[in-house]
């Protein structure tokens, strides 16, 4: 891993310009500027991607003789990082100046934006990545704020108000702080999300993460995650969430273990929940008790929702609890005909 930071490179630069006999006193402003504009906008240091150059050299409505001059000193820079194993990119020389194309924002319909977020909320969970507990709440506070891709990614804990149903952005556009308030669901929502996510919250941690809650997350990673989406939404209209944690520590015999998986299954279901699937069914595909140590013969508990469903006035989700449910016994090769029933996909169920 690279140890050198962007400006701990620029500082090299200019010192070994100025050990070359050059004063390099506005080149320095440059590159200083563009540093701060690359930690502004959340590209991480180990690379200069072509975005944050076009972005820094284009986007401010600067004079041709000045873009040159700002071209010259980043393609000093290019050269100069690539010698400690950076990948960077440059404007070609002598290249005609750029004017910023802004095509017109795309608008998505209401049906657009359901099948987006039902590609976001229900993708599988996984050991290796927490996108499926970050991102339905992430995208949601980007949809409903209109904050900026860096500023929501520099949020931390102690940016949040539940008590005031606000978000305060810290050194947003033109380095100014903004309140901006938020609906008592996307809060709630907020809540469930912070209680998974941060089991033990430092407000200082950043409110969304990949890897370490003290760091911002890459914001690459978030540019190609909802690519990802994009390309998705369109084609699925069934997700299957495997949850396999409960079933590995059953057969480790570990009941602690076992029971504190399904307290954090629990605390994040609100987030799926909140996405309102017009079917919903919980079960497992088999028992693993902790005692047996291995896979039984135990029937499943199986929680089936739906507008259609109707309710059995229950409280909680239980095994005991299911015995007295509606559904009654039946084999699981059933579950998927009654999930269709209920998502209206027969003309007719039954004789």
């Amino acid at each position: 891993m690279n140890a050198l930071t962007l400006p701990d490179l620029i500082d090299t630069l200019v010192a070994a310009r100025r050990a070359g006999g050059f004063r390099y006193h506005s080149q320095q402003r440059v590159l200083r500027q563009f540093a701060e504009h690359a930690r502004r906008e959340g590209h991480a240091d180990g690379s200069i991607i072509k975005e944050a150059v076009e972005d820094f050299l284009y986007g401010r409505h600067l004079k041709a003789s000045t873009i040159r001059r700002e071209e010259i000193v980043l393609r000093e820079l290019a050269e100069h990082v690539r010698q400690f194993g950076w990948q960077a990119w440059a404007p070609a020389t002598l290249t005609g100046v750029k004017t910023p194309h802004r095509p017109p924002p795309y608008v998505f319909s209401d049906d657009e934006i359901r099948r987006l977020f039902h590609v976001i909320d229900t993708q599988q969970l996984s050991e290796m990545s927490n996108r499926a507990l970050v991102d339905p709440v992430l995208f949601r506070v980007f949809y409903a704020t209109g904050m900026r891709l860096s500023e929501g990614l520099n949020l931390e804990l102690r940016d949040f108000d539940p008590a005031r149903a606000i978000i305060e952005v810290r050194d947003g556009k033109n380095h100014e702080n903004r309140i901006v308030p938020i609906t008592a669901r996307l809060a709630t929502t907020l809540q469930s999300y912070i209680a998974a996510a941060h089991p033990r919250p430092v407000p200082a941690h950043k409110l969304f993460y990949t890897g370490d809650p003290a760091k911002p997350a890459d914001k690459s990673t978030i540019y190609n995650r909802f690519r990802r989406y994009l390309a998705e939404y369109a084609n699925y209209d069934y997700f299957f969430i495997h949850y396999k944690y409960t079933d590995m520590y059953g057969e480790d015999g570990n009941f602690e273990a076992k029971k504190k998986a399904i307290e954090d299954l629990d605390a994040a279901l609100p987030i799926l929940l909140g996405k309102n699937p017009e079917v919903l069914a919980i079960t497992g595909d088999h028992s693993t008790p902790c005692a047996a140590k291995g896979h039984s013969w135990h029937a499943q508990p199986v929680l089936l929702h739906s507008p259609l469903s109707g309710s059995d006035k229950l409280q909680r989700f239980t095994e005991t609890g299911a015995n007295s449910g509606s559904l009654g016994v039946f084999e699981a090769k059933y579950l998927m005909r009654l999930m269709q029933a209920n998502a209206k996909m027969f003309d007719k169920f039954g004789a």
